[in-house]
């Protein structure tokens, strides 16, 4: 009897092709989803071309476009040295109860008690750009002895209804509190709420930082949602420089006093030494010449 020879299995359904065939399938999705996982994590959930153009001309997605010290609620401010004869100059104190913002930018002036800054930021993306949690972050990890120096004195003009967040700089782990005279003021603001920055949308923020007696100095880690994951940019005081608030010193240790017009003496602004301004402080107007 002859052997009947076997029919030969075509190549595409024999079991090891099959198990192949499988493989590669399984690979493929794997390379997939991690090609598109390493893509949105470069260019965020959003890939598309609009989204690859806002970032290549503006990396960051919120940037502050304008930021100022408010004095007209602020306190007092001190010089770390006396100023030149041209700065002085610059200050007409005869027209004048206080010098501009550049001049005590200029000067470095540091703020006496509470220090008050007024802050824009503005979105840079389509999407919209969410702020987090702004959270101040000390120079040096610590507050230093309250600064002597040259004190200018103000008269604040009252209060105002523009600062809606406060924090307490010298004490441990800084928060930024609410402000409004809500029922929610004292609590931390970002515990609570966001601030949304839909595109080349401008959002004020407005924060009073206050000792009770040490210097501080200090920038703001602005935390971020933006392109598909969780950033943060820095900000600091005109000039790139930290943000300071000093407590006081004993009147006759400062170096000079240009005191306020509410003490009426003599000439504008009038400049007096340290000891001469605690005696006008303890009643004693032969000082005023």
């Amino acid at each position: 009897m002859a052997l009947e020879t076997p029919t030969p299995v075509p190549w595409w359904k024999k079991p090891i092709t099959w198990v192949i065939t499988v493989c590669l399938t399984m690979v493929g999705a794997v390379i997939t989803t991690y090609g598109t996982d390493m893509a949105k994590a470069f260019l965020g959930e959003r890939a598309a071309p609009e989204a690859v153009a806002e970032r290549a001309a503006q990396p960051s997605p919120l940037i502050v476009v304008d930021q100022s010290r408010v004095v007209d609620v602020a306190r007092s401010f001190v010089l770390p040295q006396s100023p030149s004869d041209s700065a002085l100059q610059d200050w007409d104190r005869s027209r004048s109860d206080m010098p501009t913002q550049r001049w005590l930018n200029d000067q470095g002036a540091v703020d006496v008690g509470t220090s008050y800054w007024q802050i824009t930021f503005q979105g840079t993306r389509t999407e919209v750009v969410e702020i987090v949690n702004i959270r101040p972050v000390l120079e040096d990890g610590r507050c230093a002895p309250a600064v002597a120096g040259v004190l200018v004195e103000n008269t604040p003009s009252g209060a105002t209804d523009k600062i809606p967040l406060t924090v307490a700089i010298d004490r441990p782990n800084p928060r930024l509190l609410i402000n409004d005279g809500s029922g929610d003021a004292g609590k931390p603001f970002f515990d609570l709420k966001k601030i949304s920055l839909p595109r080349k949308e401008k959002n004020v923020v407005v924060v009073s930082a206050t000792t009770s007696g040490p210097y501080c100095r200090w920038r703001l880690a602005v935390e971020y949602l933006a392109d598909g994951h969780r950033g943060e940019v820095m900000v600091s005081a005109p000039g790139n420089r930290p943000y300071a608030v000093t407590g006081t010193v004993s009147s006759d240790k400062y170096s000079d006093v240009f005191i306020a017009n509410l003490w009426q003496c003599g000439e504008p602004r009038k400049r007096l030494s340290g000891p001469e301004y605690l005696k006008l402080q303890n009643g004693d107007r032969s000082v005023c010449g």
